[in-house]
């Protein structure tokens, strides 16, 4: 088992030449997932990031004996990401995008792009995976708010700081609550600083 990258796949034919499919392939992956491309032998490979993970998509594009041609997706996606630790893919949400991404080929390849493109909804795996991203990052904020606004503000005024963690509630009293609570509210008007200020262009310098 490869506990660094979980894998997928997916492919179709398609009765275009192989050249053709290879040009309308790239531009879609380029246009369309906005990942940094490269070519690889017998194709192109797509690195970017999905639903929180690094991904590298190699996309291997091969003549069928009809003169048509076959595209296979090898998706291999970081199971460390920033929403945790994936051991399934929910709902086979990635094995949905491949398939999108398929179709999404084949409509370039008839011509069926910009308003002609049809809309296709999300499978109702990549519908739960957002999902379940939208919930982490909204409790990562609800718990950002709290540890860095909020609980210092509290903490300075009352003299008691309480600071939420993964082994249970962290709670300081007195000169310590104080303390720490300024120099976190000192570290939030540093950066509240840098990000407001404007950025000063380097007046150019008059010679004479």
């Amino acid at each position: 088992m490869d506990w660094k990258y979980k894998h997928f796949n997916g492919e179709r034919t398609y009765p275009q030449p192989r050249d053709r499919v290879q040009s309308e392939a790239r531009a879609f992956a380029a246009e369309t997932l906005r990942w940094r491309i490269s070519d690889i032998d017998g194709g192109f490979r797509a690195e970017g990031v999905s639903y929180a993970h690094a991904a590298i998509a190699d996309f291997h594009v091969a003549p069928t004996g009809d003169g048509g041609t076959r595209v296979t997706v090898e998706l291999a996606v970081e199971r460390a990401g920033l929403m945790g630790f994936m051991l399934v893919d929910v709902g086979g949400a990635y094995e949905g995008q491949i398939a999108h991404w398929l179709e999404g080929v084949d409509d370039r390849l008839e011509g069926r792009v910009g308003a002609a493109a049809p809309h296709r909804p999300p499978s109702g795996g990549e519908r739960l995976l957002s999902w379940m991203i939208l919930v982490g990052v909204i409790g990562f904020g609800v718990w950002a708010a709290w540890t860095f606004v909020f609980a210092p503000l509290i903490g300075i005024t009352t003299g008691e700081l309480i600071l939420a963690g993964r082994g249970g509630d962290l709670t300081l009293h007195g000169p310590w609550a104080r303390g720490i609570s300024a120099a976190i509210l000192a570290v939030d008007a540093v950066i509240a600083v840098k990000l407001l200020r404007p950025h000063r262009r380097d007046r150019p310098k008059i010679l004479g």
